[in-house]
Order: C-alpha cells, then structure tokens, then sequence
C-alpha cells in the first residue's frame, strides 16, 4: 500500500491513510484538503498502519472530482446520460469515475441522482487497491487519462446564482 500510496502522492494527488477494510480516516484528513503530505509523511504513516487502506482528498487539492455509482443500475444510467470514457476505478458495489475540475469549484453532495453522489471540495474516495468493507478490492476498471464532465453532469454540478429580490421603498 505505501508504494501504490506515494505513487498516487507523486501524481499530485492529497493522499492519507484510511482504515484496512473501512472508509473511515486513520488520522484527521482535513488539513489535507489544503495541503498534500509529504513522502515522509506518506511513509510514517503506512509504517504505523501496515495495511490502511489508501484515501485521496477530492476536489481542488487533487485537481479532480469522482462520479460515485452505487451500483449497476446508476453505472448504466449515467453512461445512458453520456459519460466519456475516462479514469475509472471498481469499488465494493459500483463505480467511481474520476473527471477534471471544471471552471467552478465541485463540492461533495450526495444523492445527485438516485444512488449517484460528487465526491468534490470537502470529500475523499478510497483508491486501489484497497478492501472495501465488503471484503472486494478497489481496483482500476479504465486506465486512461481523466476526462472532462459531461455538459449533462456540469448543469447539475453549477452553483444556482443567487438573484438580489429588488424590495419596494415604504
């Protein structure tokens, strides 16, 4: 795990130690929202947890968010929706698809479509190759370059402007 660790760490991604068979932070990840550990750091930590499993920060510190899919169902719906072919990663129960920042910040949300969630500013996913709960390993299903979002995924992901209510003089 340290080597797939500092591999993702050198790619430029925020890397920190998750629990073996979990989803649950080993150490208190939010300052890796901001800044990504060092080699040294990186090493510390799977010399202390042997075998953590391998969290990445999403969003603006990675440089990436994740199209997290619950299941087949949600796979096949947003490749319905048009989903470009991009960096793809098997979980325990369905998919995550990693896609380039687009020219606003992305924050975590959950249940953007039934079953689908954002892991974004604020969100980590688990990478591969570690266990999910369910005893399955994460593992690379497409290993090509991350794509951009689809416009069908960027019109949900926009912030609403918020329009100033013009109020009558009394």
């Amino acid at each position: 795990m340290l080597e797939d660790a500092l591999t993702y760490s050198r790619a430029g991604y925020s890397v920190f130690p998750v629990e073996q068979g979990g989803k649950k932070p080993l150490v208190n990840w939010t300052p890796f929202q901001a800044i990504r550990a060092t080699e040294n750091l990186i090493s510390y930590w799977w010399t202390k947890y042997r075998s953590a499993n391998i969290g990445i920060a999403t969003g603006a510190i990675s440089g990436f968010f994740v199209l997290d899919c619950d299941g087949m169902e949600q796979i096949q719906d947003v490749k319905r929706r048009g989903l470009p072919v991009t960096y793809s990663v098997t979980t325990g129960k369905g998919a995550h698809f990693y896609l380039n920042l687009p020219a606003f910040s992305v924050r975590n949300r959950a249940g953007i479509l039934p079953g689908v969630d954002i892991r974004g500013d604020g969100g980590y996913v688990v990478a591969p190759p570690s266990v999910h709960p369910s005893g399955r390993v994460y593992h690379v299903s497409c290993d090509v370059p991350i794509a951009n979002a689809p416009g069908w995924l960027l019109d949900l992901l926009k912030p609403v402007p918020i329009i100033p209510v013009q109020r009558p003089v009394v």
